[in-house]
């Protein structure tokens, strides 16, 4: 069973700021999206940060992707790890 890592990102500056860093953001995780290494990513509501969910990728390659993200200038992060248990079919080939 594959672990799953979660970031959740909490902003630590204005959103002023973070919206300058928006577009940068998004493009480093498309990038990392398309080379199959992130599942989803999001903001919170109401807009105070947001997630990110890795696939298929080792925590240390998680936190150097954390580490390297643009918005490390107005956010922290926190991960969460797990190894899911429960899971509707339509993730069963993500986790076998």
């Amino acid at each position: 069973m594959q672990n799953v890592l979660i970031a959740v990102l909490e902003y630590t500056k204005s959103l002023d700021e973070v919206d300058v860093l928006l577009s940068e953001h998004r493009r480093y995780l498309q990038d990392l999206l398309d080379q199959g290494k992130l599942l989803i990513c999001g903001k919170l509501q109401p807009r105070t940060g947001g997630v990110i969910i890795a696939k298929n990728i080792s925590r240390e390659e998680f936190e150097k992707i954390l580490k390297n993200d643009p918005f490390t200038k107005v956010s922290k992060h926190t991960i969460i790890e797990f190894i899911p248990s429960l899971y509707d079919d339509c993730l069963k080939e993500l986790f076998q």
